[in-house]
C-alpha cells in the first residue's frame, strides 16, 4: 500500500490513544508537505487535514502556534470537523499551551493527540513498523533501526543504558550514604545540598578557567605588539 505508514499511525491513534474522533480519517491519496505554511508536517486529503507539530527538542510553543496553523489549514477550505492536530513532544507530560491553541483547545478536543516519541512514537516505530517492513526494503529497515536506536539514546532507554544508571545510582547512593537516611524526604535534601556543592564548585572552575583565559590573551597580546607593532596599533 501507498500510504500504510500513515494507515498504520491512524491505527495506532484509534487503537492506544482512544481518539475516536480520528475514525473519520479515511486515507485516499494525501497531499504530504514539510514546512509549507511553517506547518511542520501537513497532511491534505479529499475529506481532512492533519497538522503535524513537532516538539522533539522540547521547543517552546510559538505565540498562537496551533491557532495559526489551523486558520491556515480553514484557508484551504477545510472545516473544523475536518481537522486534526497530533502534536509530537519528547514526552507525554507536555502539552500545548492554552496560548497556542486561542480559542480552539475545547473545539479540537476530541480531534487532538498527544503522541509523545518516547511513550508512543518508539512503541509504534517497533512493534507496528519494524516488524512488518519487507524484507527486501533493507535500507529502510536499517534507516527506522537507527532512527529507533537514536530515540532510545536520547531518553536513556537502550539496556546498556539501564544497567549504567543502576550501578550509578548505587554509587551515588553508597558516596552519600543514602540509605542510611530514615525517609525519602531526607534523602532529597542530602541530594540537594550535594547539587548545590556542584553548582558552587561549577561556578569557582569556571571563574578560574577565565583567569588563565585571560593571561593567555595577555600573553598574546604582549607578544603581538612585539613582533606586529603596526598592526597591532590597528586591531587592539
Amino acid at each position: 500500500k501507498e500510504y500504510e505508514f500513515l494507515e498504520s499511525l491512524i491505527s495506532y491513534i484509534l487503537t492506544c490513544k482512544h481518539a475516536d474522533g480520528f475514525k473519520k480519517i479515511h486515507i485516499s491519496a494525501p497531499n504530504i508537505t514539510q514546512e509549507t505554511e511553517r506547518i511542520d508536517l501537513w497532511v491534505r486529503d479529499e475529506d481532512y487535514a492533519i497538522i503535524f507539530e513537532n516538539k522533539a527538542c522540547n521547543a517552546q510553543d510559538q505565540d498562537a502556534q496551533i491557532c495559526r496553523y489551523i486558520e491556515k489549514t480553514k484557508n484551504h477550505d477545510y472545516k473544523d470537523e475536518q481537522i486534526f492536530v497530533i502534536y509530537l513532544p519528547p514526552t507525554n507530560e507536555k502539552e500545548p499551551s492554552n496560548q497556542s491553541w486561542g480559542n480552539y483547545k475545547d473545539t479540537y478536543a476530541n480531534r487532538y493527540v498527544n503522541l509523545s516519541f518516547k511513550e508512543d512514537v518508539i512503541p509504534w516505530l517497533e512493534n507496528a513498523i519494524l516488524p512488518n517492513i519487507r524484507q527486501k526494503d533493507i535500507y529502510f529497515q536499517s534507516a527506522i533501526s537507527q532512527y529507533v536506536d537514536y530515540l532510545r539514546g536520547i531518553f536513556n532507554l537502550r539496556k546498556d543504558h539501564n544497567q549504567l544508571n543502576m550501578e550509578t545510582n548505587k554509587l551515588i547512593a553508597e558516596r552519600y550514604n543514602l540509605n542510611q537516611c530514615e525517609s525519602d524526604l531526607q534523602r532529597v535534601g542530602v541530594l540537594d545540598e550535594k547539587l548545590q556543592e556542584m553548582d558552587n564548585l561549577r561556578t569557582q572552575i569556571d571563574n578560574l578557567r577565565k583567569e588563565y583565559r585571560m593571561q593567555i590573551f595577555s600573553k598574546l597580546s604582549n607578544r603581538a605588539k612585539e613582533d606586529f607593532p603596526e598592526y597591532y596599533e590597528l586591531f587592539r
